[in-house]
C-alpha cells in the first residue's frame, strides 16, 4: 500500500488477538508492519456474556512501548467510562501522549449501553479526565443503537466508525451485503446535516498523524 500513490487510506490495526494470542503476538504485526494507527483496548471486560476480553496493565504498558517505537498512533477503544480514566492514568505515566485519539465503543455487551445520555457522558467524562483540545473521538454503536449513536456523534461533533465488524444488520431484518453500505449512509447522513466527509489527507491532519509520502 505505501508504494501506490493511488491508495492513501490510514491502516488502522487491532490488537485484540484471538482466544490463543499471548501478549507478545498480539503486538507482533505492529513492530513488523508499523501501521500508522492500531487499537489500544484500555481495560479488561466480560465480554458478550461468554468469556473474558483481558488487557492487562502490565500488556498496556508493553503496547504503550511497542507503539512508541513503531510510530504508531493508538486508537483508545473504550467499553466503558472506566477505561477513560485508565487513558489518564496511563498519560501520567506516560505510556500514552496526548493529543489521544478514542474510540467510544457502546452498546456492546456488558458495556456501556449505547443511548445520547451514554455518549454525551463518556464526551464529559474525556473532557473532565484528559482535557478538552486534548483528545479527537469518534464512536460506533452495536446493533439498534448505532442510527442514535451515529445521529448524536454528528451532533456533537464528533467521528463515525462504520462497518461489518460492528453491525451485520444494515436496518432492521436487512443483513448487510458490505462495508460500502455503512460507509455511503455515514456519508448521506453526514452531508445532510451540513458537514464534509474528511479526506485520508485531512483525516491524517485531525488525527495528527504524518502525512502520507510515497515511495515510488
Amino acid at each position: 500500500y505505501r508504494d501506490h500513490p493511488e491508495c492513501d487510506i490510514i491502516i488502522n490495526m487491532t490488537t485484540s488477538g484471538d482466544i490463543y494470542a499471548t501478549d507478545e503476538t498480539r503486538v507482533l504485526h505492529v513492530k513488523d508492519l508499523k501501521p500508522e494507527m492500531a487499537s489500544y483496548d484500555c481495560g479488561s471486560m466480560n465480554w458478550l456474556n461468554f468469556g473474558l476480553f483481558l488487557n492487562s496493565p502490565k500488556f498496556l504498558e508493553m503496547c504503550g512501548q511497542v507503539f512508541d517505537e513503531a510510530g504508531t498512533k493508538p486508537e483508545i477503544e473504550c467499553f466503558d467510562p472506566g477505561m477513560i480514566g485508565n487513558a489518564a492514568y496511563y498519560v501520567k505515566k506516560g505510556v500514552l501522549h496526548t493529543p489521544l485519539h478514542f474510540q467510544f465503543c457502546m452498546g456492546c455487551a456488558n458495556g456501556i449501553t449505547g443511548t445520547v445520555k451514554d455518549l454525551l457522558f463518556m464526551k464529559e467524562t474525556a473532557d473532565r479526565l484528559i482535557g478538552p483540545g486534548n483528545y479527537t473521538w469518534s464512536t460506533f454503536g452495536v446493533g439498534h443503537s448505532a442510527m442514535e449513536i451515529m445521529y448524536t456523534a454528528i451532533a456533537l461533533g464528533g467521528n463515525l466508525r462504520v462497518g461489518m465488524e460492528d453491525n451485520v444488520m444494515y436496518a432492521k431484518g436487512q443483513l448487510a451485503e458490505s462495508n460500502r453500505q455503512f460507509v455511503e449512509r455515514a456519508k448521506r447522513v453526514i452531508e445532510e446535516y451540513g458537514c464534509e466527509v474528511a479526506t485520508p489527507a485531512e483525516a491524517r491532519e485531525l488525527l495528527n498523524l504524518p502525512q502520507r509520502t510515497c515511495s515510488v
